[in-house]
């Protein structure tokens, strides 16, 4: 209450006045009331009410009939263009799924967004299906297709294994001491079928295989489902399990491939499975939202690897097909998204790992660049749609997937670090995209539905991210978060404050804290107060 040597108490300050008891032998206790401060006036009904945006029925309702009228277009023109009933079927099943999991996922707990994206990325692995219908030659690959598919396979089942042992991971860490201890979940389907006659051996094998192929289908939902609840995560990973494990166990059944080809298979799985499951078990714990985007990668380079290998396994008989052109556009596409998806997840895994920088890298003219890359893929699809030769298709399948990979780098890198938890979200639906388009080159519903599944749940799981960032997609995906589009404008300014903690400090209150909490993530966030 004073300076140097001067002493002074001051007693019209309320909080001053408030702690003196004496004064000078004067009794100052107690102090008098403090008077409130003015509240200001409230303002009136009329002023305070803002000016609702006036509804326009008309437009609402115009916008409501445009949409539905091009869905059912769309349907229309699907139907009128289909090469054949199968087509359309796929269209059917593509939409449905999608369906199924657009509502699936809008219930999701925010905290478990990390282990539905590595669930979902380890359903993915499907694609391991498409490199084994292609599969073939003796214990190992006699020829260029088979060697692209034995690949194709063997990434899959990295995926696939590392996956499911990353989410495992993930689930742990929302375990508590006092939780009971887990018990296996057996899931039997049983399956009756009575016949007057009895049939012969063949005719059972191939319904048992049949009820066997739809399980995964009704498996993915449920491991999606049970993936977005809280009490049921580990429900959706068994489920998940269960559902790759039927759609590849009744693939092979269906093939029924020599003993030599079924030996190249299982060294193909047994190789993978050995690797994915290796890398999950030996990452650090704070190291698996970044590895989930590394495995992104495996999916899109299965996908690319199964489109070659398929072009030119049809080739000879393109000419002949009736769904052709069908054919081709799936290859592009699977192509396409898989090139993107490769190295746009190997800049995710990198920037988030801390081996590539976390800064936006703002190339000038970088939209300019990306939109003469997606031009002259467009170009190599064009040409490749009317391709004279196979060495032409190839040719242009390989500009394709550089072309894409090329693409996929630029976009990924014009984002900042802060962003890569949307960016592996949006991946991961590319991911699905690609194995859509297996599904449909292929004519494998098993594919198509869970393609489906994975691209549009992750594509809503996107959106509700950027909702929760208060951000746009487009504005994440376009990179370059505050900064003018061309990289050099004024950066944005950053008000406020922030709090710097170093090691020490961080242990000080760690030791002092009574409560510690842990969020599991994308990025870990430790919270404590004492």
């Amino acid at each position: 209450m004073g300076k140097d040597n001067t002493h002074q108490v001051d007693l019209e300050d309320e909080v001053v006045r408030g702690s003196i008891i004496l004064n000078q032998g004067e009794m100052m206790w107690p102090p008098p009331a403090v008077e409130p401060s003015p509240v200001a006036a409230k303002p009136t009904a009329g002023a305070a009410l803002v000016k609702a945006k006036e509804k326009e029925p008309f437009k609402d309702t115009m916008a409501s009939s445009l949409t539905y009228t091009a869905g059912l277009g769309t349907l229309v023109v699907l139907g009128a263009t289909a090469p054949d009933p199968a087509f359309t079927t796929m269209c059917t099943t593509f939409a449905l799924a999608g369906i199924c999991g657009y509502h699936t996922v809008w219930g999701v707990t925010p905290a478990l967004h990390s282990p539905l994206m590595s669930v979902t990325n380890a359903i993915s692995g499907i694609t391991a299906v498409g490199g084994l219908l292609v599969m073939g030659g003796g214990y190992l690959p006699t020829n260029a297709v088979q060697t692209l598919a034995a690949a194709a396979a063997f990434v899959s089942f990295i995926n696939i294994f590392g996956g499911f042992v990353i989410t495992q991971r993930m689930l742990d860490m929302f375990k508590r001491p006092t939780d009971p201890k887990d018990t296996t979940i057996s899931t039997v389907y049983q399956q009756r079928c009575s016949w007057e006659d009895t049939g012969t051996r063949q005719v059972r094998i191939w319904l048992i295989f049949t009820r066997w192929l739809t399980s995964p289908h009704l498996s993915a939902v449920w491991a999606l489902s049970g993936a977005c609840l809280l009490r049921l995560p580990p429900v959706g990973n068994t489920l998940g399990m269960i559902g790759v494990t039927g759609g590849i166990t009744a693939t092979v059944g269906l093939l029924n491939p020599p003993i030599e080809v079924l030996a190249q298979m299982g060294g193909a799985a047994v190789m993978g499975g050995a690797v994915g499951a290796t890398i999950a078990k030996k990452v650090e714990i704070t190291s698996l939202p970044q590895l989930v985007a590394l495995f992104h990668s495996f999916v899109g380079a299965a996908a690319c690897l199964t489109c070659i290998a398929t072009y030119i396994h049809d080739f000879p008989h393109l000419a002949t097909l009736d769904n052709a052109a069908v054919l081709k556009t799936a290859i592009m596409f699977g192509t396409y998204i898989g090139g993107v998806t490769v190295t746009g997840s190997l800049v995710a895994y990198g920037k988030l790992d801390g081996k590539l920088s976390s800064a936006a890298l703002l190339l000038p003219g970088r939209h300019a660049i990306n939109a003469s890359l997606l031009a002259a893929n467009i170009g190599c699809m064009g040409y490749f749609f009317n391709a004279p030769s196979l060495a032409a298709g190839v040719g242009m399948l390989s500009a394709i997937t550089a072309g894409s990979g090329v693409m996929g780098y630029t976009l990924t890198a014009a984002i900042g670090g802060a962003d890569m938890p949307v960016v592996i979200t949006v991946l991961n639906s590319y991911s699905g995209w690609a194995l859509c388009a297996e599904g449909f080159m292929l004519n494998n519903s098993l594919m198509t539905i869970v393609g489906s599944l994975i691209g549009s749940s992750g594509a809503i799981l996107s959106y509700i991210m950027c909702k929760a960032m208060n951000r746009s997609l487009p504005s994440v995906i376009m990179g370059g978060f505050g900064t003018s589009s061309t990289g050099g404008g004024e950066a944005m300014a950053i008000e406020g404050t922030h709090t710097e903690v170093m090691t020490d400090g961080v242990v000080d209150a760690l030791v002092n804290a009574k409560n510690v909490v842990v969020v599991p993530g994308t990025v870990s966030v430790l919270h404590w107060w004492g």
